[in-house]
């Protein structure tokens, strides 16, 4: 009786075989690897290693290494500014400061995955390096954030609910003080012995009340943040 030697490959998972998802197993890959090797010393041949694809199939998708950072950008976190621009357009429906708690709480939440850490720690240790790739995060992201916080306080301003503030610089203040914040939690961060003793959801909720507090035309009574 002939053997056959044809290999069927039935048993090989579907999440490998199907072209639907390979660019985010791709993307996910590259997420870890960034941020266990750095933005520089990440290798393509381990992003291709640790999504379980051959390396032609990342070129394939990503045709640089450029490409595949911004994707992982786009998907990570411009994806969540779309987000906050859509609900900033529904705002009228909202209060300032009711749109603003919704937002920062949502935006608080947004760092604390272990993907953002990831980012976080790339942008701020390589990104000097690269200076396309600053380019277009500091248009794609941070200038993005910045306008749809500044949006909402210079509502409120308008409203009465805020005082009279410069809206741009209230946003530098408010994404500034939550990611450093959100860095300062990690136990290898420096400043973490100042801060082990906060539990991290009760910090989010403490910088949320100290930002609209500070904002306020009328300071909450008796407001205490640790």
């Amino acid at each position: 009786m002939a053997i056959s030697n044809t290999h069927d490959t039935s048993a090989e998972p579907r999440r490998r075989r199907d072209p639907e998802v390979r660019p985010q197993q791709i993307l996910d890959a590259a997420i870890e690897i960034f941020g266990e090797n750095g933005f520089a010393a990440a290798r393509t041949d381990d992003i291709a290693a640790k999504a379980g694809v051959a390396k032609g199939t990342v070129f394939l998708y990503f045709p640089t290494k450029d490409d595949l950072f911004k994707a992982v950008v786009r998907r990570e976190i411009v994806a969540r500014i779309e987000d906050a621009e859509r609900m900033s357009a529904e705002a009228p429906a909202m209060s300032a400061r009711e749109f603003l708690r919704a937002f920062l709480t949502k935006y608080y939440a947004s760092t604390k995955t272990k993907q953002a850490l990831r980012m976080l720690r790339m942008v701020m240790g390589e990104l000097h390096k690269h200076p396309e790739l600053a380019r277009f995060y500091g248009t794609e992201v941070i200038e993005r954030a910045w306008r749809v916080l500044a949006a909402a306080v210079q509502r409120g301003v308008e409203s009465g609910e805020f005082r009279s503030v410069d809206p741009m610089l209230a946003a530098r203040c408010i994404t500034s003080a939550f990611l450093m914040h959100r860095n300062w939690m990690e136990p290898a961060s420096p400043g973490h012995h100042l801060v082990s003793h906060l539990h991290a959801d009760q910090l989010g909720l403490d910088l949320v009340d100290f930002f609209i507090d500070a904002l306020a035309a009328t300071p909450a009574a008796g407001t205490h943040t640790p």
